[in-house]
């Protein structure tokens, strides 16, 4: 715990002491409305104190505690045991608290409350870091590994075979059946709200088109290179990893022998419900963009129906959320079975797949560097320079979304670009210009293919460009939802579901490195689209 600042605040210096905590908020870097809203919570909860404590001279002691980029307010005072955010259902509009009940009642996900040494303790969640699951699932997998070592030093095989019975393999049955429960439902809301949500943006014709297309070509070129790395670094048989996953029947998977004519036609779905019960990915994804037009086309008629997919799309999101809390643990337990079965080759082999992937962040750079020489027609050097300074950020937070405000700054003050164009090709380059999301479902195809057996031969390799293509696209911008389309694609290919807990072991260092390659392939296309419209200022960009 970090303590950043620390005052005491009563009712006579309670102007002044704001304005010093205002000040000292600003410098922890979070948004104006996250300090708005903190500010506004510790007035609230302030009130609340000062009018149980029933005396003149009420204090309360507040800090500012920063930790691993999280930011609380902790609120201290003497008296009574009084918990002044427990949720209150009798207030009606005429009673003076109303309105401060309903603003507690609004947060209260962000409060928490405690006593000690006969003090109440109220702490308020000003901003909470991305980076939080990251620390917790490095920590699981550095612990797997430890456990892993231990097993297989000093336990026998009856205490081991119990052990990876009754716990493993009861956590990792009780994930994978809740990712596929919410699955189909999540990618299905998330692509008809992505296609209702842009079929409103004010500048979606010429511009709008534009990005789109740019962004098609850009995906497509990135959907290839992680097949031509998959081809060239994953050539021999890897069947030691299989050894740490359970036994596969005959009804885990079948063969790869699909055919070309049979991937095509099998897109449309006979059932509507069929495909969200089968897991077929690429039957929900036409489902999705089916219904996404025709609502498009209803107009005014769909309102209603669009209202209800925005709310499922949300709802959807809260149950993933809740279930990748469980991932630190997952990788817990599947590093210490995969340390157990194959020892350090494990450890080789992952570690080579790292550095593989590594590879993404390389590649995008190289085609941004490509398309701006040749299609941008300027020096690409101010570009990959700025860039090289810039993915720190989005390396530390593992996200494209919260890194979205230095992306935006990086594109207007670095770049010279248009705000009024990034501001809206950033955040719709967000869903649609993830190329570090082919990366992450095509890459692990090869790998997996050689693990159990699957021959790379030509339907496989389409099979994988158009899954890994279009997944890539509308896959939902949601924590730990890559792994929900991995296993999607490894199903599609002939390997089962489960094999996704070996990349759910190092999925914290892919996590980091493709949330690179997202960002970047996200500002290169903004940046070809700004050029493209004359919407650079060049004096900016060279300087």
């Amino acid at each position: 715990m970090f303590k950043k600042f620390s005052c005491t605040m009563t009712r006579e210096n309670f102007v002044e002491q704001r304005k010093i905590l205002q000040h000292e908020l600003e410098k922890t870097k979070i948004t104006p409305e996250e300090i708005d809203r903190g500010q506004l919570l510790l007035e609230e909860i302030l009130f609340r104190l000062e009018k149980n404590f029933g005396v003149e001279n009420f204090e309360a002691k507040v800090e500012i505690i920063k930790k691993f980029g999280d930011v609380n307010l902790r609120i201290t005072s003497k008296g009574e045991e009084y918990n002044p955010i427990i949720a209150l259902t009798d207030y009606s509009e005429e009673d003076e608290d109303y309105f401060s009940v309903i603003i507690l009642k609004a947060n209260n996900d962000k409060m928490g409350y405690s006593r000690k040494n006969g003090r109440n303790i109220v702490l308020i969640r000003v901003h909470t870091s991305g980076g939080s699951q990251v620390r917790k699932t490095f920590a699981g997998l550095f612990l797997g590994m430890v456990l892993g070592f231990l097993l297989k030093e000093f336990f026998g095989p009856e205490v081991i075979s119990f052990i990876e019975t009754y716990l493993v393999e009861s956590v990792r049955t009780m994930f994978l059946n809740a990712l596929k429960m919410i699955a189909g439902l999540l990618i299905f809301f998330s692509v008809i709200a992505g296609i209702t949500g842009m079929s409103k943006t004010a500048d979606v014709g010429k511009i709008g088109l534009k990005l789109l297309g740019i962004s098609v070509a850009v995906m497509a070129v990135n959907t290839l290179a992680p097949m031509a790395l998959g081809l060239a670094f994953f050539q021999e048989p890897l069947t030691g990893l299989a050894s740490a996953l359970p036994p596969r029947s005959e009804t885990d998977f079948s063969a790869s022998n699909f055919a070309l004519r049979d991937l095509f036609v099998g897109i449309v779905p006979d059932s509507i419900v069929a495909p969200l019960i089968t897991g077929n990915v690429l039957q929900v994804l036409f489902l999705a963009v089916f219904f996404g037009f025709i609502l498009n086309k209803l107009g005014e008629k769909s309102t209603m129906a669009m209202e209800t997919i925005k709310f499922m799309n949300h709802f959807c999101m809260e149950v993933m959320l809740v279930i990748i809390k469980v991932i630190p643990l997952v990788v817990c337990l599947s590093m210490m079975m995969l340390m157990f079965h194959t020892g350090l080759d494990s450890i080789v082999t992952l570690g080579k797949f790292i550095l593989v992937s590594a590879f993404s962040v390389l590649f995008v750079f190289f085609v941004a560097f490509v398309a701006i020489l040749f299609f941008g027609k300027i020096s690409p050097m101010p570009f990959v320079k700025k860039l090289l300074g810039f993915i720190a950020i989005p390396f530390s937070t593992s996200s494209s979304n919260a890194c979205l405000p230095d992306t935006l700054t990086l594109c207007t003050d670095k770049l010279g670009i248009n705000p009024q164009l990034s501001s809206f090709s950033i955040p719709v380059g967000i869903q649609i210009n993830a190329a570090g999301n082919c990366f992450y479902i095509a890459l692990p195809a090869f790998l997996m293919a050689k693990v159990f057996g699957v021959d790379v031969d030509e339907d496989f390799l389409v099979t994988v460009f158009f899954s890994a293509f279009l997944m890539a696209i509308s896959m939902p911008t949601v924590p730990g939802v890559g792994i929900l389309c991995l296993g999607y694609m490894l199903t599609a290919i002939g390997v089962p579901a489960g094999a996704v807990m070996i990349i759910l072991c190092i999925d914290p260092i892919l996590d980091m490195t493709y949330t690179v390659t997202n960002v970047v392939c996200d500002v290169t296309t903004t940046f070809l689209l700004a050029k493209s419209e004359n919407m650079v200022d060049e004096k900016v960009y060279l300087s």
